[in-house]
């Protein structure tokens, strides 16, 4: 169940709904599986606490403010089938609510550990995919800067 430490927003409640799983957290965040109630399609809402990044100092704070809504602009720019879409964004004073794309197949990472091999016809399609997405971002002038299985 999601924490009571934050609110959601009642425009993100107006189109979603089943926000209930928790899909993974980090430092400042945390990431919810939800339902859109129109369409019935899952997507993964990345709930980032600024409230919690404001307790450290306000470099920290400001730094990490900056990497989010760079991180938001980027994503607004991307549209290829290998990166994960950002389909809305809201904010209130003390969080920000990302709504992506779900993905249902987890990480590479994840893959890797579990399976301990693969076929050498199953790694070149997924450096195919990764090559694709790095390929196209940048043909946009961008670079990921975090390449890594945790991130695939």
């Amino acid at each position: 169940m999601l924490s009571s430490s934050f609110e959601l927003p009642q425009q993100l409640l107006d189109y979603y709904t089943d926000l209930s799983q928790e899909l993974g957290i980090g430092g400042f965040a945390k990431v919810i599986l939800a339902r859109h109630i129109e369409t019935d399609v899952k997507v993964a809402i990345k709930v980032i606490f600024k409230d919690q990044m404001r307790v450290f100092s306000s470099k920290i704070y400001e730094n990490e403010l900056f990497r989010i809504k760079d991180e938001i602009a980027v994503l607004k720019k991307l549209n290829h089938q290998n990166i994960c879409k950002l389909y809305q964004v809201y904010e209130t004073d003390n969080q920000v609510f990302m709504v992506l794309e779900y993905l249902s197949g987890g990480e590479l990472y994840d893959l890797i550990v579990h399976n301990k091999k693969m076929t050498e016809k199953e790694a070149r399609r997924i450096f195919r995919q990764v090559l694709s997405a790095v390929g196209y971002i940048h043909s946009c002038g961008i670079a990921h800067r975090d390449l890594k299985p945790e991130n695939i």
